[in-house]
């Protein structure tokens, strides 16, 4: 059985009465709930007298006021039923005016309750247990061929985690541990997670495929930006394609972006759009239809 949760409530006055009264959670609701029902029958008796629409003014003020403090009530009390004895621990007098005949003032201690409550429950954290209930069940697997400590182990599933969201299907990736591998045609760029787990960051380590200046700009634009990293090999690809659909071209016009030629006899248009996409059309004597690559003609 879970210890009893007891709970002080905050005087503003230091000349109140030092005896203190136990009384249960259950007590403590139908106090509240009766204030509030003397006040709505105080302000129902005034709302029927001569001054009807200054009383209905109030009447709705107080209405909001209620609203308000119900709300923060029901969030303190939902806190003390997880435990299975539930004690306030609180002052006769303050009881006796405040929760009696001041539903306002009750209400705003209740909210600084609350608020001061609030940084008392800290779940901790279970990266597999996010891992089963967010994502594929995959993404909770490890491989068999990596022995993996437990920090190695909340790593390999906190790249999994960040990498769940990108759009790789452009490009191939190996992802081992907190390593990353990136290749698309000639290009590779390995990259490793460092950093925090509040602010993990994935930096370049290596790049194949090109000299010196380009490995610099590579690493000067796009470090800790992955998504434009992927964007930018994404797009290296298909123009890499487009390069080689174009270089076997005769009669060509146009360049990379968006280019004619014949093939065997077949007239070849290709456009890479905005979208990061190539589409290559082939036009012949009786039709036209689109294709992934020169090996697909008819």
């Amino acid at each position: 059985m879970l210890n009893p949760f007891v709970l002080r409530i905050k005087l503003s006055e230091n000349n109140l009465i030092l005896n203190e009264t136990m009384i249960s959670s259950m007590e403590f609701t139908e106090m509240f709930i009766n204030s509030i029902i003397n006040k709505f029958n105080t302000r129902f008796n005034d709302f029927y007298s001569v001054n009807e629409f200054a009383n209905r003014t109030k009447l709705i003020e107080m209405i909001n006021l209620v609203k308000n403090d119900l709300d923060r009530f029901i969030l303190v009390m939902y806190a003390f039923y997880i435990y299975d004895e539930v004690k306030l621990l609180t002052k006769q007098k303050f009881v006796y005016d405040c929760f009696h005949f001041n539903v306002i003032d009750a209400g705003e201690y209740l909210r600084f309750t609350y608020e001061n409550i609030k940084t008392s429950f800290v779940p901790s954290a279970d990266v597999t247990l996010a891992l089963m209930t967010y994502f594929d069940k995959n993404y909770c697997k490890e491989k068999e061929s990596i022995k993996f400590d437990n920090k190695n182990k909340d790593l390999d599933k906190l790249a999994k985690i960040l990498l769940f969201r990108q759009n790789l299907k452009n490009i191939n990736y190996v992802q081992n541990g907190r390593f990353l591998e990136l290749t698309a045609s000639n290009l590779k760029i390995k990259l490793g997670l460092y950093g925090t787990i509040e602010h993990p960051s994935w930096i370049i380590i290596s790049v194949e495929g090109f000299n010196e200046k380009v490995l610099k700009m590579i690493k000067t634009n796009f470090n800790d930006k992955l998504n434009n990293l992927i964007d930018f090999m994404s797009y290296y690809k298909l123009k890499v394609k487009a390069r080689e659909i174009y270089n076997q071209l005769t009669n060509k016009t146009g360049d990379l972006l968006k280019f004619t030629g014949k093939y065997k006899n077949n007239l070849i248009r290709g456009e890479l759009t905005n979208e990061n996409k190539l589409n290559i059309f082939v036009r012949n004597q009786t039709e036209e239809y689109k294709i992934n690559s020169l090996k697909d003609l008819k």
